[in-house]
């Protein structure tokens, strides 16, 4: 095999997996990333909706969640935000019957088991 063809099948190997990659929806999540939650409701998943979320240096910006976000979706700040953080910082998105008020109210009760 000729080291042109070898190229050729290698760049046919990269391009479908990228392929499949981006079917499957996975997102490979780098080593040093900060992923913190944020609950939204169902009607709030099916509609869109802007939550207050907060990063982990305490700073609170307004996020941008789109209609039809699934359970388990990963959401990063815009560019321009994003970049003030050394780390990749991800918000995963939890889609719980009550919203953020069912699960604060589960914690509350956890606490006083």
């Amino acid at each position: 095999m000729s080291a042109k063809a070898f190229g050729i099948l290698i760049l046919l190997a990269v391009l479908i997996a990228g392929i499949s990659a981006c079917r499957s929806g996975e997102k490979k999540i780098e080593k040093n990333a900060v992923i913190q939650n944020v609950t939204i409701s169902p009607e709030e998943a099916r509609d869109g909706t802007t939550k207050l979320v907060r990063a982990p240096d305490g700073k609170y910006y307004n996020m941008v969640i789109p209609k039809g976000t699934p359970d388990g979706k990963l959401l990063m700040l815009p560019p321009q935000i994003a970049e003030r953080y050394a780390y990749p910082l991800y918000f995963k998105i939890g889609v719980v019957e009550g919203g953020a008020e069912a699960a604060d109210d589960l914690l509350h009760r956890k606490k006083h088991k």
